[in-house]
Parts: structure tokens; sequence; C-alpha cells
């Protein structure tokens, strides 16, 4: 096994070669985003997820790029729950056989910023997106393309919020 740590910007590269894929996977997530968690407030309000999406253009990344960039996962991809609370550990395995792990954050968008991801033949992957990533397994590159390509994470800048 071998440990090898990744910038964002590799990671942006890779997607923005992908990003027809990418754009495709939120145009579609987008039209049914119908997931709701708990309010604080008043448990018996139910408020819709939020968040930031763009489909990646050039100038879009030159954008967030110069502002702040963000790299984070979406509450479905830590869990199925329709009703969700912020700041408790969500685990969900996938088809694709990555078990991811985080906890949701809120800020008006919901997002997951720190992941830890195990498949039992690419190894484990951990990280903030936003930061660096960190692949243990026996090819790393290969493990991380095929998280990503299976479990796409949203490009997006928190300077919106």
């Amino acid at each position: 096994m071998e440990d090898k740590k990744y910038k964002p910007e590799f990671v942006l590269d890779y997607l923005y070669k992908n990003k027809k894929k990418y754009n495709k996977y939120f145009q579609n997530k987008m039209k049914d985003i119908d997931k709701y968690r708990i309010s604080e407030i008043d448990e018996k309000k139910y408020d819709k997820i939020h968040i930031f999406y763009s489909d990646l253009t050039k100038k879009y990344i030159d954008d967030i790029v110069s502002q702040h960039l963000d790299i984070s996962f979406n509450p479905w991809d830590i869990t199925n729950k329709k009703k969700l609370e912020y700041y408790k550990q969500y685990s969900r395995t996938h088809k694709n056989g990555w078990t991811i792990s985080g906890q949701i954050v809120e800020d008006w968008v919901s997002w997951v910023p720190f992941i830890t991801a195990f498949h039992k033949i690419y190894g484990i992957i951990y990280g903030d997106f936003s930061e660096e990533i960190i692949v243990v397994s026996d090819n790393p590159d290969k493990a991380l393309f095929h998280f990503l390509d299976n479990n796409i994470p949203l490009v997006w800048t928190s300077w919106d919020i």
C-alpha cells in the first residue's frame, strides 16, 4: 500500500477533463433534489437542501479559483435519509463499492467538507478536497480516478454564501 497526497487543483483538472459527465450528473441531481432536513429551530419544519451548482466551464473555474476554490461532497453522498441532522456522522455504501462517511454542515447551503471513503479493492481516500486528499492504495491514481468517476464532488466557492 502506498500513501499519496493530492492537491485540490489535481482533482479540479480531472473533473474539468470530464466536464460533460460532471455537468450532466449535477443537472440531473438539481432536478431530483427532494431531500429534507430537520430544522434546529422547529422540528416540525422541513427545509429543502440547497447547493451551489454551475456547469464546469473555463470561466467558472477561473472565477472560483480567483475567489476561493471549494470541492466538497453532498448530503446524498453520505446518506439516503430524507430527514437530516447537521453535524451528525453519516455513512453510506454505494453500489460502486465505495463507503463514504462524513458530517453535513450548513450555512444556507449544505455540504460535506471532509470525507473518509473505503473500497475493498481500491483502498482508502480521506481528507478535505478543498485542501488536501490522501489516498492509501496499491495504485493511488487509479483509486482516486475510480472514486471521482463514481462519486462526483461539487466544485463551488463558499464566498457565494
